[in-house]
Formats: structure tokens, sequence, C-alpha cells
């Protein structure tokens, strides 16, 4: 098969493609879909379970600013806790592309893994933390680790797969 390429300054290259190749485009055009596709549905009920929480919160009785300063700052913590992983899923299904080598797919989707892993903790420690009124548990920890080493694997998968642009020459200049 053969691509027609054209270049940012309007030269146009033929580029001729095989079997394998092309198994391996059409591939990654899948993954690529599919993961855009999980970050969008963990991201949309992700937020619908920071709505959630928040109506909870507002409903609650008593009222969670009336439990007293500590329960209160468990409780919104975990709420705005919840908000920063639902942003950083929708932020991914909106952007992310599968890196074309399998070393950088790989890491990829450990990111994801550990953001999908984020959520599920941090929900989950909504639920527990402020009704058991023991602090920190590994439940939110963890949670908050998977989601900070999540999204910078994603970030160093991005950075790393990028080619290296040409240094500009201090001849050309002259």
């Amino acid at each position: 098969m053969r691509f027609l390429t054209i270049t940012s300054d309007g030269a146009i290259f033929a580029t001729f493609v095989g079997a394998e190749k092309m198994a391996l485009l059409t591939a990654s055009r899948i993954l690529g879909k599919s993961v855009r596709r999980l970050h969008l549905l963990v991201g949309f009920v992700t937020l619908a379970a920071f709505l959630a929480s928040g109506i909870y919160m507002r409903l609650h009785i008593p009222p969670v600013a009336f439990l007293g300063d500590g329960r209160h700052v468990m409780f919104t913590s975990r709420h705005i806790y919840i908000l920063a992983a639902a942003l950083i899923h929708l932020m991914l299904g909106a952007y992310v592309t599968p890196v074309p080598a399998r070393a950088g797919r790989v890491t990829q989707m450990i990111g994801s893994t550990l953001l999908v892993a984020a959520a599920v903790l941090l929900m989950a420690a909504f639920v527990y933390e402020p009704v058991a009124a023991r602090g920190r548990t590994l439940v939110s920890a963890l949670g908050l680790f998977a989601l900070f080493g999540g999204a910078i694997i994603h970030v160093l998968a991005a950075l790393l797969s990028r080619p290296a642009e040409p240094t500009p020459s201090v001849e050309a200049d002259l």
C-alpha cells in the first residue's frame, strides 16, 4: 500500500507500507480508540461520583459543615480527590494517542491501569474514611500515589516517544 506524505515545506513523498506495517497501524488505531473510550468512560463515571458525593455532602444530616473540622476536611478532601481523578481521565480521553513503539504502548497501559485503580480507590476513600473517622488510611494514600504515578507515566511515555527535533545550525543563519 502507498501513502502520500506532505511535509511542512510542501514537499510530497510516497511511502510504501507492507502488510505487517499496515496490521500494526490498524492495531494501533483500534488500541488508541479503546484507550480513549476507557478513559472517557472512567472519567464520566468518576465525574458522576463527584456529583453524587457533593449531593451526599449537601444532604447529609447533620450537615457536613457541622461535623467538626476533622470529618469536614475528610469529606471535602476526598470529594476533591474524586474530581481530580475525573478530570485527568477526561483529559486523557480527549487527547491520548497510542505511542508507536511497543515499549511506549506498554508504558501507557501501565499508566492507564494506575489511573483506573486511582479512581476506584479515591471513590472508596470517600465512602470509607470519613465514616470511619480514621484520617488518611491506606485507601486514599494508595489512590493518590496511583493518580500521581499514572499521570507521570503518561507524560513520560508521551515525551519519550517524540522524535528528536533537529537542532538549528549556526551556519544556516549566516
